[in-house]
């Protein structure tokens, strides 16, 4: 049996656990990741026929029409091109942001990684130290549970739709509903546990009347760059915390939270605050995300008054972790420790010193 699989990296993880099963001869597989098809070379289309006429079996994600430009990528070019005799099998793009809900990707090339952190860069913009930075997206109570259970069920909610939309044959949102709080089951939002993985595989093989437990255990083939869920969301859904805290895994090691809240802020000190908030703002998933979070945190006198702190004392807007940060500090100690503490700022005193020259 000749299998093509054709996705990107999650069929590759998948292919390298296939073939850390037995060898034997009854099973040919081969796949391509689609984004690293050198779509200008004329041998591409022919090595695409290839896979189509000769695979008893085609496995895809889902793939667009004129995707990379070109028409023999596609599902649907798959489709008519595949043996009339061969099986066309569709696997989703494994994409879940449960367990990182405030990670996006950015347009911020010389980041430390390519998964943005929202708050952190939220913070960064808004000139909030990276000490004070990690000091909040380090306490477990800094997202509430209402928030991050109702982020968690649209996640859910979106994978079960993009399967159904897609009319997909390996289905991974049910069994990822039913095991989601046992453990981090995504290393990032698009790079699945091992766990996922082989579940994939097991469906693969039910489908093809493939015994299962071929299936051996086997190395993490994505876990080159690992995002730990925040504390806050690894208290709520009952995760081990500590690994929230100290075991960021990124190409260049290991590293606390508080030296990736560092490093972050490095980076995007390089880069510039004006570019990294333009595509913070900028980037619509990660500004709506910023504005739930801002949106579901109590507060609204408190929130008017922190709204109206800034403008008169900072002559700009606060931003959304601004607006949680003081609200909850007035909440806790009154609104004149915290017209206090925004006066003692660096920007106010700045602000304060350039009014005085201007003045004089």
């Amino acid at each position: 049996m000749i299998i093509y699989l054709h996705g990107n990296c999650q069929v590759a993880a998948m292919v390298a656990m296939m073939h850390e099963q037995d060898t034997s001869k009854d099973l040919v597989i081969n796949y391509n990741k689609v984004h690293l098809v050198d779509t200008s070379s004329p041998a591409a289309r022919a090595m695409m026929l290839s896979h189509a006429s000769q695979s008893d079996v085609i496995v895809t994600q889902p793939i667009a029409d004129g995707y990379n430009g070109v028409d023999f990528l596609s599902t649907s070019w798959l489709k008519a091109n595949k043996r009339p005799d061969a099986r066309l099998l569709t696997l989703p793009s494994i994409f879940f942001r449960g367990y990182n809900i405030s990670s996006f990707a950015l347009n911020l090339p010389g980041h430390i990684t390519d998964y943005h952190d929202a708050h952190i860069a939220d913070m960064f913009v808004s000139g909030i130290s990276p000490e004070d930075c990690f000091a909040r997206i380090g306490s477990t109570s800094f997202l509430s549970e209402q928030f991050v259970r109702d982020e968690l069920l649209a996640c859910l909610l979106e994978l079960r739709e993009r399967e159904k939309a897609h009319n997909i044959d390996l289905r991974l949102s049910s069994f990822l509903w039913e095991r989601y709080d046992e453990r981090q089951l995504f290393h990032t939002f698009n790079h699945p546990s091992r766990v996922i993985i082989v579940e994939a595989v097991r469906q693969l093989y039910a489908a093809l009347g493939i015994d299962p437990s071929r299936i051996r255990p086997g190395r993490d083939h994505l876990a080159t760059t690992f995002i730990p869920a925040h504390p806050s969301i690894a208290r709520y859904l009952g995760i081990q915390t500590d690994a929230a805290r100290e075991m960021i895994i990124l190409p260049q090691g290991i590293l606390s939270l508080r030296d990736f809240v560092r490093m972050a802020y490095e980076s995007y000190a390089k880069i510039g605050r004006d570019e990294v908030r333009r595509q913070l703002y900028g980037n619509k998933e990660a500004a709506a995300y910023l504005l739930r979070f801002q949106g579901h945190h109590h507060g609204n006198q408190s929130q008017a008054l922190v709204e109206r702190l800034y403008q008169e004392l900072l002559h700009r807007s606060p931003a959304p972790d601004d607006v949680i940060y003081w609200r909850d500090r007035i909440d806790a100690n009154g609104v004149l420790d915290v017209v206090e503490a925004i006066s003692q700022t660096e920007e106010a005193r700045e602000l304060a010193v350039g009014r005085r020259l201007v003045a004089s």
